[in-house]
């Protein structure tokens, strides 16, 4: 099979399609979000592949990503850093020969297919060949939760497939703030010495959500590992508190999902150390 690559971008004015070897390629632009902070645009791409593995086995692949992500106003410093921020944390890619979300994109595309194969290299086929195949997608679809208040938070959700049937989801989030321009990080917020305490509070509010008294029960609901509820970079805040994602097999078994527990600022406020951006943030809100 050829690969075939799509990217699509809704814009004002500027639509066109580029075609190559592998494919078609047409971009254009879709204004998201203007809020106080960032202003947003998003863009889609789609690739897909085949690969040829031992004996008779045919390997079938597509990716599909849909992403919101920070326009370039103007060709500065400081935009050329908040894209810099969301290419290297939120889509994961090595930023240094990565000029543009679209390059981004294509190789954020490339590493997802290769999770299939050991190389790139398409390999035509034909089903009345009797071959054995197997179908592959994976959906990444990222997308801007927070905006304003000069934090600006992202979800990347990502789903696969295997032959139709679900294998794997995950949530992951990446918040940054937009006066230092870096990514807020666990001990941007709370004391080492505290993050304990908070895992404490974090199993606590789980057996109050659940409505159930120790952790026997915990396990008999199917959360099987315990140790792991506790303090990870994996969270996102908003007025209301801060949530943290815990992603399938994490502390629970595939039946339980996701699970998220949100604590609230007045819980928090005990362990949140001196320079920690939340009193910035939360001074904001008043």
């Amino acid at each position: 099979m050829i690969a075939k690559h799509t990217c699509i971008v809704a814009g004002l004015i500027l639509i066109f399609n580029i075609t190559t070897g592998c494919g078609r390629q047409g971009i254009s632009e879709n204004n998201v979000d203007d809020m106080d902070s960032i202003h947003v645009v998003s863009m889609s791409y789609n690739d897909s592949t085949s690969f040829k593995h031992s004996g008779t086995k045919q390997c079938n692949v597509k990716v599909n990503i849909y992403c919101e992500y920070p326009e370039f106003q103007d060709i500065d410093s400081v935009s050329t850093a908040i894209q810099d921020l969301y290419i290297k944390n939120v889509l994961n890619v090595d930023n240094e020969k990565i000029i543009s979300i679209p390059n981004a994109l294509e190789e954020l595309s490339k590493m997802t297919i290769l999770r299939y194969g050991e190389s790139i290299d398409e390999v035509e086929y034909s089903k009345s060949l009797g071959k054995n195949i197997t179908n592959y997608m994976t959906n990444i679809d990222i997308k801007v939760i927070y905006n304003k208040n000069g934090l600006a938070t992202f979800c990347r959700h990502e789903i696969s497939f295997r032959d139709e049937m679900e294998t794997m989801s995950a949530h992951n989030y990446y918040s940054f703030d937009l006066d230092s321009l870096k990514k807020i990080e666990i001990f941007d917020l709370f004391q080492e010495d505290d993050l304990q305490n908070v895992s404490e509070l974090l199993k606590n509010k789980l057996l109050v959500t659940l409505n159930i008294n120790d952790e026997d029960s915990l396990m008999n609901l199917g959360y099987f590992n315990l140790d792991n509820i506790t303090v990870t970079d994996n969270f996102y805040f908003d007025e209301t508190g801060i949530t943290w994602n815990y992603a399938i097999y994490e502390i629970a078994c595939f039946s339980v999902g996701e699970t998220n527990i949100t604590l609230d600022y007045e819980q928090l406020s005990p362990y949140i150390n001196n320079r920690s951006y939340l009193h910035k943030y939360l001074n904001r809100l008043k």
